[in-house]
């Protein structure tokens, strides 16, 4: 069994107060099918309360939405460890996932393995090491190639696609935040990777920031700014464009989908604040790349990336979205 890379690895210290999440979310290439499934460990701020642990699955189908969530375990029926995290009898390692939930009205089982591909760090590497952020971001498999099979009630998925591996630590999530990944274009190799945030820290006030990293053939783009600076953005649920300029490219996207497409969370925290998260599996993106050659140079139309239906996003926040029942 292969060691989890140290982006991937359990960062609850014992102390109450604290919230960790591992998560994959995948795409089957031939139905364009996307699975959402998400490791969670809550440590309530009131030490009266007791961890728990559970486990989401949600399948993004042609035929509907379908959303289970496990029984909450204890911290007796998890292990943390080099090469796992595992809650009861389901299992992540670096390469491979394995599980079941028994739900109130679906049954799912799954065994899926992902092929190494590159780890991605959020933020600067020096920021990990200082506990001032409520919370934390890290990509330990950021895009890889994912085989095995999944089952819900009696149907069989025989799954061969792209997905993404993440790890989510800290004290609360974000007041806002937008997420969004595709690991797949028409007509051009590579992968997108987009965190916007807002929230407040402390004296500080309001802060914004965002990341985003651009693979395309055989070319980067880099970006993160605080205060979005050379970031715009805008929310129309269910469409959200940005654009970003650095030194060489400059990109306009847009993200959308259909309502239809959504499902909504009512996430537990560890102070019992409400925070709330709108997410699709089958989203669509388009963006648009403009390249100048030095930056006394104007920008110039370079190429357009884009896939429909193979998009993973989310809306994210204290506030919930009225245009999107809760399923938990």
């Amino acid at each position: 069994m292969n060691t989890l890379r140290q982006s991937a690895k359990a960062r609850w210290n014992k102390e109450p107060g604290f919230f960790e999440v591992w998560y994959l979310t995948f795409n089957d290439s031939n139905s364009g099918d996307g699975y959402w499934i998400r490791f969670t460990l809550v440590v309530p701020k009131n030490v009266m309360e007791s961890p728990f642990l559970n486990i989401w699955f949600t399948a993004f189908t042609k035929d509907g939405i379908i959303s289970v969530i496990s029984e909450n375990f204890k911290m007796s029926d998890c292990v943390f460890s080099d090469e796992k995290v595992q809650i009861k009898d389901t299992y992540l390692t670096s390469n491979h996932t394995k599980g079941y939930i028994f739900g109130k009205t679906h049954n799912v089982k799954w065994d899926l393995i992902m092929e190494s591909g590159d780890e991605f760090l959020h933020l600067p590497v020096q920021l990990y090491r200082i506990p001032i952020l409520h919370s934390y971001l890290a990509s330990p498999n950021i895009s890889f190639e994912i085989k095995g099979k999944v089952e819900i009630d009696d149907k069989t998925f025989e799954i061969s696609g792209k997905g993404t591996h993440s790890h989510i630590w800290g004290r609360e999530m974000p007041d806002r935040w937008v997420w969004a990944h595709t690991d797949t274009f028409e007509n051009h190799r590579g992968y997108l990777e987009l965190i916007s945030v807002e929230t407040h820290l402390g004296a500080i006030g309001k802060v914004s920031s965002s990341r985003i990293y651009l693979r395309f053939d055989d070319e980067d783009f880099s970006f993160i700014t605080i205060n979005n600076v050379l970031f715009k953005e805008s929310i129309a649920f269910p469409e959200y464009t940005f654009s970003a300029t650095g030194r060489k490219y400059r990109i306009e996207g847009k993200l959308y989908s259909e309502k239809k497409n959504f499902v909504q969370y009512n996430y537990p925290m560890p102070s019992n604040k409400e925070v709330f998260c709108t997410n699709t599996e089958c989203g669509s993106v388009n963006i648009v790349v403009f390249k100048r050659e030095s930056v006394l140079q104007p920008f110039v139309y370079y190429t357009v990336l884009k896939n429909n239906g193979l998009t993973h996003y989310e809306f994210g926040g204290s506030k919930k979205n009225d245009e999107i029942l809760i399923s938990n």
